[in-house]
């Protein structure tokens, strides 16, 4: 007579052949995304520093000690919310990327989805920028650091693939598209950070939408030697 052992064991090699998910790995999977769904509200509510673990517990409808199986600490949790976010966001860039044809009109198309990006989710972005806390990385392993910049570095690509499109086409004049990328991704973010001082009412007298469309087109007009014209000057 066969042992229930035996059979125990069979029936998991038959369920593990058939390609089924085990309950016990869904009811993790579920729970893993529960918990983050969680942490990004407390995050984008209270901001990195504000954020306690018993907060997203509370709100996930998790014992603390559930809250650890699947994050070790509160950075690692952070993380995990802004891989999930990064890569919705590179998709978003790429079908904006892929719907316009001429390089120009691509990086017009990528600037205007960044900036309503944040003008639509501006406390993703300030979590994103809690990634230069020193605090924050140090608490993280490299390897997961890693992993979320990689994707940033993936919509940085795309900005650059649009600029070597327009120098092959001779739209643009011959320069590195690396740097240039570079280049247009930090003035962007310097001028996200600066609409952030504007929110918060230190300078008000500036239109930082106007200034983020001039900035756009001086850029291509750098890059393809046009004289520049102000969109609101058209």
């Amino acid at each position: 007579m066969k042992s229930k052992r035996t059979t125990s064991r069979r029936a998991a090699s038959s369920r593990a052949s058939s390609g089924r998910i085990p309950v016990r790995v869904h009811r993790a999977e579920s729970t893993r995304r529960r918990v983050i769904d969680a942490a990004q509200e407390v995050f984008f509510r209270r901001g990195y520093e504000g954020a306690s673990l018993d907060d997203v517990a509370r709100l996930a409808g998790v014992a603390k000690g559930t809250l650890y199986v699947h994050f070790r600490n509160k950075a690692v949790l952070y993380l995990a919310v802004l891989t999930h976010n990064a890569g919705v966001f590179v998709h978003k860039m790429r079908l904006v990327f892929s719907g316009a044809d001429r390089p120009d009109d691509q990086i017009r198309a990528i600037a205007r989805f960044y900036f309503n990006h944040y003008r639509e989710n501006p406390h993703y972005f300030q979590i994103f920028w809690a990634m230069e806390n020193d605090q924050i990385l140090g608490s993280i392993p490299r390897k997961l650091v890693d992993e979320v910049l990689g994707v940033f570095r993936e919509s940085l690509a795309i900005l650059e693939d649009a600029i070597r499109r327009g120098i092959e086409r001779r739209m643009f004049r011959r320069v590195d598209p690396r740097e240039a990328a570079v280049i247009l991704w930090t003035m962007a973010n310097g001028l996200l950070r600066l609409k952030a001082r504007v929110a918060g009412r230190t300078l008000q007298s500036v239109d930082v939408d106007r200034l983020s469309q001039d900035a756009i087109e001086i850029f291509i007009s750098g890059l393809s030697n046009l004289q520049f014209r102000s969109p609101a000057a058209r």
